[in-house]
């Protein structure tokens, strides 16, 4: 059994591509805008607002 490559994602804040997901970064599921990721950079600068599950307009 081979293992398939990993999905290229690109993170919803500041548009940065990676071939291969961190372990840093988060993925969100939302019933309006789907699954979507964020970098572990921009994680780390809204971690605030992350942890107080503000909207993302508030980041």
């Amino acid at each position: 059994m081979s293992a398939s490559p990993p999905t290229p994602v690109t993170c919803s804040s500041c548009g940065t591509t990676t071939p291969d997901p961190a372990l840093t970064g988060m993925v969100e599921h939302d019933r309006v805008r789907g699954t979507s990721w964020v970098c572990g950079e921009c994680l780390r600068g809204n971690v605030r607002a992350v942890e107080a599950k503000l909207d993302r307009a508030w980041w």
